[in-house]
């Protein structure tokens, strides 16, 4: 079936909406696909419309030399109509899928022929008043025009790599690119092996300016073999959208409109210093936050410090919470806030008196904690001084510890994965007792480091405590992750020494926390794939 008798829309000829901007959306690409529908039904090829775009931005370029109004205002027109082409072709070869390894080289060297032809029309343009200087100025634009259009470019297919796949994407690297060049022969195909060199070599230098950004691709390879899961694929597009804008201006739009101004008022040399201070400024600023970002999504730690309680033990739900749904579970007739109430007391009256000893396991832990919430309970009126607190005890201690052992069958095989990739520290506000509670659920083993605020003398949210936890590993803070499921104890304290941070968040004591970290996952097991 024709095009035309199944006419594609506008939106199925773009990339993606996130990657456009207002003046493509609402001008270009509305007439870009009304060329695109033109040259299908005339037999017209995306190559041969990027030619012709070439021709155009190059006659553009030429009428910019000339000092009159009325033939730089041509230059404009052409120069726009050169563009109108420039997305008419790739939004032809969407439509009808012809996509060529030729048609992407082409289409990333239309806009530099374009603009050599300008370079060289402003040169000869104000050399009889500039002299030799202008020379040097168009020649420092030249270069880092031609380095922020390809790493806008370069960004784009990154984040539509994330969005759409391989598919939808022509994000390449040098590795295979290199393969491709070798297999060409000079003689059989010069002009084609002639673009592959200069696109290896645009493709080379567009991975030299992204260290980190290679190593998260690396990553991504070796560990997902080239499919990263949807987590980070989420987290990633999230933080790299708010640069989209960054890309779109150091593109043509921004760029033309400032250069047509200065070209028709007879201010040429101004555009090469806007591209030289302004655009200069905006590339610095996308590259160095992009690269920031993968240097945090990488995840290229060599080290886990982990929170034990409530991120363990109950998968990222807040203790509270757990007893809560034993005290309904077993009838014990309070309010939430009542049994509130109970547990902050608990817990402090636990900080202060020695009620927990060193060798009891979690079972009693939970005694001593039901026993002391419910006699606060009875104290303050809430339940009946002749109320039965040792059975329902009991009875709330034992479906709590039972939740613990189905949460660790859970959590076992994720230690068991993790430990052989990494040592494994863990650092917990406890009481005095947590050696004795992991060896008692068999778990002790998993950690080469184990670090108790009772017993150091440090509690969280004091981040020394994270710092003691990062020197026993003997490693650098950003080479270590930390794991937990509070961000204002496990969190924010972590990243204030440079940890990097997976925020296990779940059911919290009040609510919701807010706060952002390196990943948010909402199972421990979500750590299987991620680490």
């Amino acid at each position: 079936m024709s095009l035309q008798q199944n006419k594609p829309t506008l939106e199925s000829t773009l990339k993606s909406v996130d990657t456009e901007e207002f003046i493509d959306i609402h001008f270009y690409r509305p007439i870009g696909y009304r060329w695109a529908l033109l040259f299908d039904r005339l037999g017209i090829t995306p190559n041969q419309v990027t030619i012709a775009s070439i021709f155009i931005g190059v006659a553009a370029g030429i009428c910019f030399f000339f000092d009159s109004f009325w033939i730089n205002l041509l230059g404009v027109f052409l120069l726009i109509w050169a563009n109108s082409y420039d997305s008419a072709d790739g939004q032809l070869a969407r439509m009808t899928g012809q996509k060529t390894e030729l048609g992407r080289i082409l289409d990333g060297a239309c806009g530099d022929f374009w603009f050599i032809s300008i370079y060289f029309a402003i040169i000869f343009r104000l050399w009889p008043v500039w002299g030799f200087w202008i020379l040097p100025l168009t020649l420092i634009a030249a270069y880092y025009h031609s380095r922020q259009a390809a790493m806008a470019d370069y960004y784009r297919n990154v984040y539509l790599l994330f969005l759409k796949g391989k598919k939808g994407s022509e994000w390449d690297n040098s590795v295979d690119l290199r393969k491709k060049y070798a297999a060409i022969s000079w003689k059989k195909k010069p002009l084609v092996k002639l673009f592959e060199k200069i696109y290896l070599i645009y493709t080379g230098e567009q991975e030299r300016l992204t260290p980190y950004l290679q190593k998260m691709r690396k990553m991504i390879d070796d560990k997902y073999n080239g499919a990263a899961p949807e987590q980070f694929r989420k987290d990633f597009l999230k933080k790299t959208f708010p640069l989209l804008k960054y890309t779109n201006m150091l593109s043509f739009n921004l760029r033309s409109i400032v250069l047509f101004i200065c070209v028709l008022s007879n201010f040429s040399w101004v555009y090469l210093v806007f591209e030289i201070t302004v655009l200069n400024i905006m590339f610095i600023y996308m590259v160095s936050k992009h690269e920031k970002i993968c240097k945090y999504n990488g995840l290229s730690v060599k080290g886990i410090i982990f929170d034990y309680g409530a991120t363990i033990d109950s998968n990222g739900k807040h203790w509270a919470e757990v007893l809560w749904d034993a005290y309904v579970a077993t009838g014990v007739p309070v309010s939430k806030p009542q049994f509130k109430d109970a547990y902050v007391y608990g817990e402090r009256y636990l900080a202060l008196h020695p009620v927990i000893l060193p060798d009891d396991n979690f079972k009693n832990v939970l005694l001593k904690k039901t026993e002391l919430q419910l006699q606060w309970l009875k104290d303050e009126g809430f339940l009946p001084a002749n109320y039965n607190s040792l059975e329902y005890s009991f009875a709330i201690s034992n479906q709590c510890y039972n939740f613990v052992l189905a949460v660790l069958n859970n959590a076992r095989p994720v230690l068991e994965k993790l430990v052989v990739q990494y040592p494994l520290a863990l650092v917990s506000n406890f009481y005095g007792n947590i050696e004795t509670v992991l060896k008692d659920f068999g778990i002790r083993s998993y950690f080469g480091e184990v670090i108790e605020s009772s017993v150091v003398g440090i509690r969280k949210p004091d981040p020394a405590i994270f710092a003691l936890g990062v020197k026993r590993l003997g490693l650098k803070p950003e080479e270590v992750a930390v794991i937990g499921d509070s961000y204002k104890k496990d969190i924010f304290p972590a990243e204030q020494i440079g940890c990097r941070t997976i925020w296990l968040k779940g059911a919290g004591w009040d609510g919701d926390e807010q706060g952002t970290a390196d990943f948010i996952i909402t199972d421990f097991r979500e750590l299987k794939t991620l680490l």
